[in-house]
């Protein structure tokens, strides 16, 4: 071939030899590997199933109910400003405070639990001695959710942490002075066991975000709010992305103290409550303009509040301390 170059014979001696070149070895054949292809994951998993809003994010649809987990909204976003940041004005006011215990009711898929201890790893103060302690109760009755976001971690990146596989393995996860444990079942159940009493401390922040009344009756109503009342601390604060105005009479009838909550995403307004009031928080305080609303509701849909009425909740509701500041 050198001597074929030199002598200017080289494309001579290709066209003689290039049709041996591209004939197959019939004792030696050329053997290309065949590429395997990954098994797709399962878009589905028990009663919940992967769905997209309009801007293209993932999201968790149940497919028994038909809701979807943090539907009009981007998902990280709304827990850091409807649950996180409940947390974070918490600190503000109360910087000495050591230990706070937080309950995540409705775990769902780990967007709020999650959006919490990001906050608390990302804090400038997070290693610290000055960093208080956190308890973080997580409550989830069906855990395929969270199971199913985790098959997917391109599409949530929330969850890419060690923190949910550990939660999922063995119901606990410890961080620095974060702790996260999880009560797997009913919620109502869990929390009115004495064992769980006996061994966990009162709330001081609830994130409260179960499915809607319509799918969940039982945490929407005065006697659900009651309750948690009752075994909340004297400075506990909630947060919950429903304005509906029935639930909001609920908390009031319980004896909450409600407020307007801040907006996320599309929605102008959530709501909080608090069992002492929160100075911080007058300007949101519901007030005479909500009873006015509460008086027109009532004449638009009088079969609505027959058993307020029949309860004497309307009295009660309007004598509600809030309403005479």
């Amino acid at each position: 071939m050198r001597e074929a170059i030199l002598e200017g014979k080289f494309m001579e001696l290709y066209s003689d030899l290039q049709p041996r070149l591209v004939q197959e070895d019939p004792e030696f054949p050329s053997v290309h590997p065949v590429r395997k292809r990954r098994p797709e994951r399962a878009h589905e998993l028990g009663s919940f199933e992967l769905t997209q809003n309009p801007a293209g994010q993932y999201l968790i649809k149940c497919k028994d109910s038909g809701e979807t987990m943090h539907s009009v909204n981007n998902p990280n976003k709304e827990a850091d400003e409807l649950y996180t940041s409940l947390f974070r004005e918490a600190l503000v006011r109360n910087p000495e405070k050591k230990t706070w215990t937080i309950w995540d009711v409705g775990l769902g898929a780990g967007h709020n639990a999650m959006s919490l201890l990001h906050f608390c790893q990302s804090h400038p103060n997070w290693g610290d001695e000055s960093f208080p302690k956190i308890n973080l109760i997580s409550f989830e009755k069906d855990l395929d959710a969270i199971r199913l976001v985790l098959m997917h971690p391109g599409y949530f990146p929330h969850i890419r942490h060690a923190a949910p596989h550990s939660i999922l393995e063995s119901k606990h996860f410890a961080a620095g002075s974060l702790e996260w444990n999880l009560y797997e079942g009913d919620f109502w159940s869990i929390v009115s066991d004495q064992r769980f009493s006996e061994n966990s401390s009162k709330p001081d922040i609830i994130f409260w975000d179960p499915f809607s009344s319509e799918t969940n009756q039982n945490f929407w109503n005065e006697e659900a709010f009651a309750k948690i009342y009752s075994m909340a601390s004297s400075e506990c604060s909630l947060s919950t992305y429903s304005t509906s105005t029935w639930q909001r009479i609920q908390l009031l009838l319980a004896g909450w103290n409600v407020y307007e909550g801040p907006s996320s995403g599309p929605k102008n307004s959530t709501t909080r409550a608090s069992i002492t009031p929160i100075q911080q928080w007058q300007t949101q305080l519901l007030k005479q303009d909500f009873l006015k609303k509460v008086e027109r509701s009532q004449q638009d849909n009088p079969r609505f509040f027959e058993q307020i009425k029949a309860e004497n909740g309307l009295d009660r509701l309007f004598k509600h301390p809030q309403f005479s500041l």
